[in-house]
């Protein structure tokens, strides 16, 4: 890397502002552009990557069993589903619920894999990984006003992906190479839609998970150039009052923050990823 590539990316970054946390490197080694890395944002659905890396956890990722049918509750429905059409004491298979809660941010599906491992569970995951600025505080609900269920940071995220990274290579903290794996091919399938996936060359994976609220936006990406070592890319935007309440104008946000998010993409693979 070049000083003058990373002082390019940095000054992009500094236009950002306050509200706006940005952690850019190779995963695993030091980064290269941040801003703002250990601020609390809402996680949003950003949190469902804690989720599951708690659910695959483990020395041996076979012993976990895909298959086990989890119970749908009336406490997980009280977040809406746009995929899965469930009553309370429905049974879902664990590989069905984590498939549906990274690749379509299924809500009901986190809420049931959320309630089955436990809060504490999850929470004790962020900080084996470091994650210390990373809490879930209870189930994803559907109500007026979005109250935000749990918070994360940017450099948090970033820890994240390094144990994925970590994972496929065998030197994960809590998981194997078959779980990184695993947890990868979810996250290459998520986001479809995202502006991010139409910047890189196809042949470049591209592993992302995003959290979408009213007042927020949440990019944790994670490259795999073809050469040279993956590369993280964390975004994160808080607007409106913090509250969890529509900001003015939201939707042209979040269709801005997605091109934003593209370009630190597509700017972190031109310099570093070829």
């Amino acid at each position: 890397m070049q000083a003058d590539d990373a002082s390019a990316v940095k000054r992009r970054v500094a236009e950002f502002g306050r509200d706006y946390a940005v952690d850019i490197g190779p995963a695993g080694g030091p980064p290269w552009v941040r801003q703002a890395e250990r601020a609390s944002f809402p996680a949003a659905s950003l949190a469902k990557l804690v989720i599951l890396m708690t659910a695959i956890s483990g020395r041996d990722f076979g012993a976990v069993n895909l298959s086990r049918r989890l119970r749908v509750t009336q406490h997980a429905l009280r977040a809406s589903s746009p995929t899965l059409r469930s009553r309370p004491g429905d049974t879902i298979a664990l590989g069905t619920l984590l498939g549906t809660m990274i690749v379509e941010s299924d809500n009901v599906a986190a809420n049931v894999v959320l309630e089955a491992f436990g809060v504490d569970a999850v929470n004790r995951t962020a900080m084996t990984l470091g994650m210390s600025q990373t809490h879930v505080y209870g189930v994803y609900k559907d109500s007026a006003f979005v109250v935000h269920r749990a918070s994360t940071s940017a450099g948090d995220l970033t820890r994240l992906l390094r144990e994925l990274v970590n994972g496929a290579a065998g030197r994960g903290k809590i998981i194997n190479r078959a779980a990184a794996a695993y947890s990868l091919r979810l996250m290459s399938r998520s986001d479809p839609d995202s502006r991010v996936r139409t910047v890189l060359p196809p042949a470049v994976p591209v592993c992302m998970k995003t959290g979408l609220v009213s007042d927020f936006t949440g990019y944790a990406i994670l490259l795999q150039p073809l050469s040279g070592k993956p590369i993280s890319v964390v975004f994160l935007h808080q607007f409106g009052d913090g509250l969890g309440l529509p900001g003015e104008n939201a939707g042209a946000i979040l269709q801005q923050d997605d091109a934003t998010a593209a370009q630190l993409v597509s700017e972190a693979y031109r310099r570093w990823g070829r």
